[in-house]
């Protein structure tokens, strides 16, 4: 039997995070317009480099044993104009102390209203439960003296699953 179940985080992984985000909560309200911001200034002589981590998914009803077919998720973005001071937007999964999954790169836009939807790969049932799954943006910054900021709104996780069937019971 084939089953979906959707989460959105709950609460910032201060351990994933490199940067203190302005109105950080807004990033787990489940609102595309209230969204989090961070003001990343350029460095002229190396790229930069900032997380934003976020936990609290609930994936504890997927019965154990159940086989994961696909992952989609969901993410509402933004950066600042002229978007090439940016050198990149993503997100990678972490689970059992380590990176787990595919990264994935997004749309490098300044439209406010920005989504994305991606398929992920290589997680598996024990990552979706660790107790340290984590969603973890990732925004990069050409060199240069500039100033710009990026904002995220929102992220959703689909799973769609299979509970594998024990068959008939006769008495």
């Amino acid at each position: 039997m084939a089953l979906t179940l959707t989460q959105t985080p709950n609460s910032e992984d201060t351990n994933r995070s490199t940067a203190t985000w302005t109105n950080v909560a807004n990033a787990y309200d489940s609102s595309t317009t209230t969204l989090a911001t961070l003001s990343i200034t350029q460095n002229p002589s190396i790229s930069i480099v900032k997380r934003l981590g976020l936990n609290g998914f609930n994936f504890a009803n997927i019965p154990n044993g159940s086989k994961i077919n696909n992952i989609t998720v969901t993410v509402y973005q933004s950066v600042s104009s002229p978007t090439n001071r940016f050198a990149s937007v993503g997100f990678f999964f972490w689970a059992n102390g380590n990176s787990v999954g595919s990264g994935n790169f997004l749309t490098l836009s300044s439209n406010s209203n920005n989504s994305d939807t991606v398929t992920v790969s290589g997680l598996t049932l024990n990552d979706l439960k660790a107790s340290d799954f984590a969603f973890v943006f990732e925004v990069g910054m050409q060199t240069g003296t500039a100033t710009g900021t990026s904002s995220f709104g929102y992220v959703s996780m689909t799973v769609d699953y299979s509970v594998e069937s024990w068959g008939s019971l006769y008495l």
